[in-house]
């Protein structure tokens, strides 16, 4: 083997560890940016669904209460009225 291609050979072992550190650390990067943009929308999002006010959540409980009552008992009638009139679908 030549002299020069002895020398590719060492320049080769020499730079692919550094191409592939490159490599790892840019991808480590691109990661780190993802979970902390996903982390920060979840921090941003959540309040608003997760709060609700106690007097709501009885309300909602108590309707899913009465639903469930009326779909038992049979009565289709009694299930229709607690639909409302003016709900937008």
């Amino acid at each position: 083997m030549t002299s020069l291609a002895l020398t590719q050979r060492r320049l080769n072992r020499q730079t692919f560890p550094q191409n592939l550190m490159e490599e790892f650390m840019s991808t480590q990067i691109a990661r780190k940016k993802l979970f902390a943009a996903a982390g920060f929308a979840l921090i941003v999002l959540s309040p608003g669904l997760a709060i609700a006010e106690p007097q709501d959540v009885e309300a909602i409980e108590n309707r899913l209460q009465q639903y469930e009552d009326r779909f038992n008992q049979g009565d289709a009638e009694a299930v229709a009225e607690l639909y409302s009139e003016e709900v937008i679908y």
